[in-house]
């Protein structure tokens, strides 16, 4: 079943940027419902710890153990990537107490904004006494929210990103392609898995683009026509969706 053609703008459209218009927004998703999903957010590492001394005469050796962590290990830049389930380092459904740290220290800079919306949010986005968190890191955006969208214990997870053509922050899928790259190259990496609807979507007025049929597939708006090779990816976002 393949992917629908009207992409839905999550909250970010009002709270990330302010005063800027749906098309240009790349924190877009493009379905109205989504299956929950319970990611694991531990990560667990096998790690070595001596024995205890002991008088007996029989020799001693290392004891291995799991040891089960909140965080992630401090991963190189090179690993953060743009994913249809989080950036690589980090998933949809990380705590923001685990998301925010661990960015840092890939991106090596602090987030550059940061806004908190709590109350009956619009846009389907959430609902009754729903906190929505948006943090920027300078051409990357991402949505957080106690919503039960990955997770429904409570806790404020991460449920979508965006990255725009301006901004420091140079991200990428793994098969390259990033806010620039053209139509052309995103039928060469994608082939079947690429839908590119060949009219304007009636809510936003813009080109969008999709990979993969789920839900949480990515999606883009382009700059201009698909049916011009060039024409660019202007937004790249995934996670989950809200209405236009």
């Amino acid at each position: 079943m393949g992917r629908k053609s009207k992409p839905l703008t999550v909250i970010a459209v009002t709270i990330l940027w302010i005063g800027a218009a749906c098309a240009d927004d790349p924190l877009q998703q493009q379905e109205s419902a989504a299956t929950k999903v319970t990611p694991t957010v531990a990560v667990t590492e096998e790690t070595e710890q001596p024995a205890a001394p002991t008088t007996s005469t029989a020799a001693t050796s290392p004891a291995t153990t799991s040891t089960t962590t909140s965080t992630a290990a401090s991963p190189p830049v090179g690993e953060l990537v743009l994913l249809s389930d989080g950036l690589g380092v980090v998933s949809f459904g990380d705590p923001i107490d685990t998301v925010l740290p661990v960015l840092e220290q890939a991106l090596g800079r602090s987030p550059t904004g940061d806004t908190t919306d709590t109350g009956d949010l619009p846009f389907g986005y959430g609902g009754r006494n729903t906190t929505v968190r948006v943090v920027r890191f300078d051409g990357l955006g991402l949505v957080f929210t106690d919503w039960p969208y990955f997770r429904d214990d409570g806790v404020v997870h991460l449920v979508a990103w965006g990255v725009g053509s301006t901004g420091a922050v140079d991200l990428a899928t793994p098969e390259g392609i990033k806010p620039g790259s053209t139509v052309e190259d995103l039928r060469a990496a994608y082939g079947d898995r690429l839908l590119i609807p060949p009219e304007r979507d009636e809510c936003t007025g813009s080109w969008h683009f999709f990979v993969d049929t789920s839900a949480f597939g990515l999606m883009g708006t382009l700059d201009g026509p698909p049916s011009d090779p060039q024409s660019s990816a202007i937004g790249i976002s995934a996670g989950a969706p809200s209405t236009c």
